[in-house]
């Protein structure tokens, strides 16, 4: 039986988990389980498999948003994934899907920096992207109307920092050299449109890592309240 002083010498020495050494507004752990009411997945039930805290900083502001990646094994179907994004403390939360990751592609990135290729830009100079007939423009802005045209806009990426968090040898465990930090570039795109009758911001995300690997993310805004941690 231990004694009292190794009782609290092991209280003394225990360590932070690491899921709290990052940005993680939701206090989820790697296992944790989560439901999502919405149509696609009100009948399952899914785990986090890994948290991605991503940091920006511009001048004096540091801005933080956490990447929740999640998954579902419906009983004799193939597993679902999506990734919950929350912004702002909770203030806005996002459903994600990855629509596509590629190697480098030169046209690719021409069509996303402005001052590369005057075609991928509305006649006044706001950044856009179209999927199919969905039209894109940088977060924060809409299409210029005429007479603004002086007005600043965004054309370049975002520089951020990435730590990242997931049980990479399955042992059930998170332990601190599974928390791998990295660097990317990312824009970001939105658009308004109707999903089931409601008006909501859509979003499409293009992140670029070191070796010019693109991931494309795309998702909608999503009420908190419909996230339930069970």
């Amino acid at each position: 039986m231990p004694t009292l002083f190794e009782i609290m010498s092991a209280k003394l020495k225990k360590e932070t988990p690491v899921e709290q050494t990052v940005h993680n507004p939701s206090n989820w752990k790697i296992g944790n389980l989560v439901k999502i009411d919405t149509l696609d997945y009100e009948k399952l039930i899914f785990s986090v498999k890994s948290i991605r805290e991503i940091k920006r900083v511009i001048g004096n502001e540091t801005f933080l948003f956490t990447d929740y990646s999640l998954t579902a094994q419906p009983f004799g179907g193939d597993p679902v994934n999506t990734i919950l994004r929350i912004n702002d403390n909770g203030k806005s939360v996002v459903l994600l899907n990855i629509l596509d990751n590629f190697t480098y592609n030169k046209d690719y990135h021409d069509s996303l920096n402005w001052d590369n290729n005057h075609n991928y830009a509305d006649d006044y100079g706001v950044s856009r992207v179209q999927e199919g007939d969905a039209i894109y423009w940088r977060v924060g802005q809409e299409p210029i109307q005429k007479g603004r045209e002086n007005e600043q806009v965004l054309k370049d990426p975002y520089h951020a920092t990435a730590s990242f968090i997931e049980d990479s040898n399955n042992d059930g465990k998170i332990n601190k050299n599974e928390l791998k930090q990295y660097e990317f570039k990312y824009w970001d795109f939105w658009r308004q449109t109707e999903m089931y009758g409601v008006q909501v911001n859509d979003f499409y995300f293009v992140e670029m890592d070191k070796n010019g690997y693109f991931t494309i993310l795309t998702g909608a805004e999503i009420d908190a309240n419909r996230i339930q941690a069970l």
